[in-house]
């Protein structure tokens, strides 16, 4: 049920995002506008499957690309909402439109696939009353995603980080793995 929901949402955010470039052009939505929102999600559908037995470059590339389409489609979504109560109002040229529907989520998921890609190393220090060891070195991992996109040559990067810091206890949580293909155990 909650897939079925999260797919029924999706489709409508996809059509009013169409609806908003089609306002922008002071047209009416055609039978295709319909079928676009079902071929994107439908390619990410199949995707997720097929992610649980194939594990190579190109795979990666088409996930990630499909991961930036979703993020785009929610930022997209967020400015056609914003686009339509401002245009409501006040009638937006064309090329206001396309700036607030396509050109910030563009500028906004370039942001995040540049940041994806840099991992971060954070130092903070403070004390603990009555801690029986003057100095603990704690390395907190977080939002490792392994899976599709991170797979075995992320893991080895990020352990050769992590005894380079020389840690008394390492901890990990949220998001150790991502979606739905399988976590080697050598990884």
């Amino acid at each position: 049920i909650a897939a079925i929901l999260f797919i029924i949402i999706l489709y409508g955010g996809f059509l009013l995002i169409t609806y908003a470039f089609v306002e922008t052009h002071d047209t009416k939505m055609k039978l295709i506008h319909y079928f676009i929102p079902l071929i994107i999600l439908g390619g990410t559908g199949l995707l997720v499957l097929v992610s649980k037995f194939i594990a190579n470059v190109l795979f990666t590339l088409m996930y990630t690309f499909l991961g930036f389409v979703l993020a785009m489609e929610l930022y997209m979504f967020i400015c056609a909402v914003i686009f339509l109560i401002i245009n409501a109002c006040v009638n937006l040229p064309i090329y206001v439109g396309y700036i607030i529907i396509l050109g910030i989520p563009i500028i906004i998921c370039v942001y995040g696939i540049i940041n994806v890609f840099v991992t971060k190393i954070e130092e903070h220090s403070f004390k603990v009353k009555n801690l029986e060891k003057e100095k603990v070195r704690i390395v907190h991992l977080s939002d490792l995603h392994l899976g599709a996109v991170y797979q075995k040559g992320f893991t080895e990067k990020i352990v050769k980080k992590v005894i380079e810091l020389k840690p008394d206890v390492v901890v990990i949580t949220g998001d150790l793995c991502d979606g739905t293909m399988q976590v080697l155990g050598d990884w």
